[in-house]
């Protein structure tokens, strides 16, 4: 039986929905999560930020980010304080 080799990967598609990164503090790569609704991403958000750094990467449409969409205000907080830490 004749291997064919592994088949090529194409790019990645991000669904539709917003997404947060999680990383150990101090690391620069981590884990997407994709949330479908802004609510469950607030939640990712209060339960990840405790013990990992979260990074917000915003509402993903068609795999295209939307970066017109303004960020709630507590996310806006939450990111700085992130941004901070992430400096420290």
């Amino acid at each position: 039986m004749i291997s064919k080799g592994r088949r090529p990967s194409g790019p990645i598609q991000l669904k539709n929905g917003f997404y947060i990164e999680v990383c150990n503090k101090g690391s620069k790569s981590g884990v997407k999560i994709h949330s479908a609704t802004r609510k469950a991403m607030e939640d990712s958000i209060s339960m990840y930020s405790a013990y990992k750094a979260v990074i917000i990467l915003g509402e993903y449409i068609g795999g295209i980010p939307q970066r017109d969409a303004p960020l709630h205000p507590v996310l806006k907080s939450m990111a700085k304080e992130v941004e901070t830490s992430l400096h420290d």
